[in-house]
């Protein structure tokens, strides 16, 4: 496997620099990183990168140059404001994001019909990888309503961290669980003893039908029976 990455070129930048990582979560995922110099002036050396990057980390053994193979998923690389890396994955294929397994050890994603589920472990191998790294910062928009996370900040439906070289945790965490969810805004929920009180309101209001029943009979045939008197009579 190339050691070279997408982070090689922070080697060449004399400030050093600092990325920013945006993953857009919804029936697919797009993942965007930022690559900039920590010295605005020195942003120009970016425009000069001409490696590739493969989308699938397995992919990475057999891309040793930086001739595109047919057959293998690359990183779209372009400068926008600093030097981007962008791909778009299915759900399912996110776990392979070369970019992620390069920075941490470990990392899982579930997003199907009952959970979702982000996660990743505390140390950011890529500090250690490129010491030019100052800083990271971390956007995930999703859609679902998340019920636990660890973000640093949270505006809306976006979930952003600041992972330093000094913080002894650098994790990202959000869990939901979509059954809530489902449950909440598709369907009315009824407790058994909430069940039980509709029950016998209900069972009231037969049995007083009932009685307004008889009643009214009762009136009816007492004012038969009066009027067959007084005819008789």
């Amino acid at each position: 496997m190339k050691k070279i990455l997408f982070l090689s070129i922070c080697l060449v930048l004399l400030s050093g620099c600092q990325a920013e990582y945006n993953l857009n979560i919804g029936n697919s995922i797009s993942e965007d990183l930022i690559i900039t110099a920590a010295d605005n002036s020195e942003n120009n050396l970016l425009k000069t990168y001409k490696g590739t990057l493969t989308a699938n980390i397995d992919d990475q053994i057999s891309s040793e140059s930086n001739e595109k193979i047919d057959g293998i998923e690359y990183y779209d690389i372009y400068f926008d404001n600093g030097l981007n890396f962008k791909y778009n994955f299915s759900n399912s294929n996110y776990l392979k994001s070369s970019i992620v397994n390069t920075c941490y050890r470990y990392f899982n994603f579930v997003d199907d019909k009952n959970t979702f589920t982000l996660s990743t472990t505390k140390e950011f191998l890529c500090f250690n990888l490129y010491p030019s790294l100052d800083n990271v910062k971390v956007n995930i928009t999703t859609s679902s309503k998340i019920e636990e996370h660890n973000a640093d900040v949270v505006n809306g439906n976006i979930y952003t961290w600041i992972l330093t070289k000094d913080s002894s945790d650098n994790s990202i965490y959000m869990y939901t669980n979509k059954t809530k969810e489902q449950i909440s805004d598709d369907e009315q929920i009824i407790n058994p003893g909430d069940q039980g009180n509709t029950e016998n309101g209900e069972e009231k209001k037969n049995n007083e039908n009932e009685y307004i029943y008889v009643l009214v009979g009762l009136g009816l045939f007492g004012i038969v029976l009066l009027i067959s008197f007084k005819i008789k009579k």
